[in-house]
């Protein structure tokens, strides 16, 4: 567990294996028991926050968030409002904020990679 001491939110240090949908996110942050629970995924503001400007590829403290996979998108719970079924998210190769498609499954559809936070 990472905790922010600018914004108070606590982080998983680690993000799972391997990418999934958004649907499956939230169910995955929610089921964490780690530190008493309460993770959620965050909103987009919260990933922003750990993204580091002075760095890039990754756009993140490697020490504090090591093995963060960057060669793709992390979820987060924003959806983008004036496009129903797309969400924002977050990548850290160079703290890039985009939309995806929130559609899709573990099978097939839009994956992304996962960071709990907890505040």
């Amino acid at each position: 567990m990472v905790i922010d001491t600018q914004t108070g939110l606590s982080w998983t240090q680690t993000p799972p294996t391997t990418e999934m949908s958004e649907s499956d996110g939230f169910a995955y942050c929610a089921q964490l028991t780690t530190a008493g629970g309460g993770w959620r995924l965050p909103s987009v503001g919260e990933l922003q926050s750990i993204i580091d400007e002075t760095r890039d590829a990754p756009a993140m403290d490697p020490i504090a968030f090591p093995g963060t996979p960057i060669s793709d998108f992390f979820w987060s719970q924003s959806g983008y409002e004036n496009f129903e079924g797309f969400g924002w998210a977050v990548s850290f190769l160079y703290g890039i904020t985009t939309i995806h498609s929130q559609s899709g499954d573990s099978q097939s559809g839009a994956l992304g990679w996962i960071r709990c936070v907890k505040p």
